[in-house]
């Protein structure tokens, strides 16, 4: 269910993607893949895409679990789970408005924010119920938001033949590569405590908001 929930939440939202102005597609049509590859804010995008799929690998492997450990039934753990897939549902229907509202780069930043302050709390305030249902909530942005804006600069920068190529990258970069390597060291460091594990997450979504900030071009609405 929940992933079926994400899809339909990105498919949803690639609709309201801009289309790109022609001039611009016919200016980009003969740009090489590698020199888009080679620009400054595509490097830093994938870079934080990789860190905040690493920052979640703990999350979606271990989530379940820590909650068990701190006592809560699986039917609690479940309705967590639901919420946040519920608050990412909403933000991506409010995308466009958001969007409208605030630059990209903002947006970028907020999730990332956000992400740093809800692996914190999942971290050291798991025996408080109030404090993580505000932190599953605040999976519509850290993931939700994340991903949206990511659509949109690779939308931006990746045109005409380039965009698959560039859809494809994206994810093996996050998705693939972060995610898989976050729930690998996620298992291996788990012995240690689930806290400490959490808190690491929580800095490389900080370590991710640093090279947005640095890496992002901050005029990009």
């Amino acid at each position: 269910m929940a992933v079926v929930s994400v899809m339909a939440g990105l498919a949803m939202y690639s609709f309201y993607v801009p289309e790109a102005p022609a001039l611009v597609k016919n200016q980009l049509a003969n740009v090489k893949f590698f020199d888009v590859l080679a620009k400054t804010e595509v490097k830093a995008l994938l870079l934080v895409c990789f860190l905040m799929a690493l920052a979640h690998g703990a999350y979606y492997s271990f989530y379940s679990i820590y909650m068990v450990e701190h006592g809560y039934s699986k039917r609690v753990v479940a309705w967590l789970w639901t919420l946040g897939v519920i608050a990412e549902i909403a933000v991506f229907w409010l995308m466009p408005s958001i969007t409208q509202r605030f630059s990209l780069k903002k947006i970028f930043l907020w999730g990332l924010l956000l992400a740093v302050l809800r692996f914190m709390l999942i971290g050291l305030a798991a025996d408080f119920i109030v404090l993580l249902i505000v932190a599953q909530l605040a999976h519509g942005f850290t993931f939700g938001s994340h991903h949206a804006v990511t659509m949109s600069y690779i939308h931006r920068h990746f045109s005409g033949a380039h965009q698959a190529k560039g859809q494809a990258l994206n994810i093996a970069v996050s998705f693939g590569l972060g995610g898989s390597l976050g729930g690998i060291l996620a298992g291996l460091l788990w012995p240690q405590g689930g806290a400490m594990v959490f808190m690491l997450s929580a800095c490389m979504a900080l370590l991710g908001f640093g090279v947005a900030w640095v890496g992002i071009n901050k005029n990009n609405t």
